[in-house]
């Protein structure tokens, strides 16, 4: 008799809980895109910028050579900026994280 008693105790509280959230007023929050987009890239471009010029400046190189190089600097820019930590050791961001297309 007493478990169910706990029981309809439990049950009774978890349908008074779950209907106390639906009956509650929904918060609304107004995002001004425009402002949000202005912000994010200040953000990006304050941590990531450096990352970027130099990355793009590796894909235009003549020679693969000077490619990987340049994508040795674009690399150590975007892990001094501390954004992104490797997780693995084998090869390197340009091989797995490519963007754009390569030219030979």
């Amino acid at each position: 008799m007493k478990r169910k008693l706990l029981s309809l105790v439990l049950a009774a509280s978890m349908v008074m809980g779950m209907t106390s959230f639906a009956s509650a007023e929904e918060s609304t929050v107004s995002v001004d895109f425009e402002e949000y987009t202005v912000t994010s890239t200040e953000i990006y471009d304050a941590a990531l910028g450096e990352f970027y010029d130099a990355y793009m400046e590796a894909l235009e190189a003549e020679t693969v050579s000077e490619r990987y190089a340049l994508m040795a600097v674009a690399e150590a820019k975007v892990l001094e900026s501390a954004v992104m930590l490797p997780t693995t050791t084998q090869g390197s961001l340009s091989e797995n994280y490519p963007i754009g297309v390569y030219k030979n």
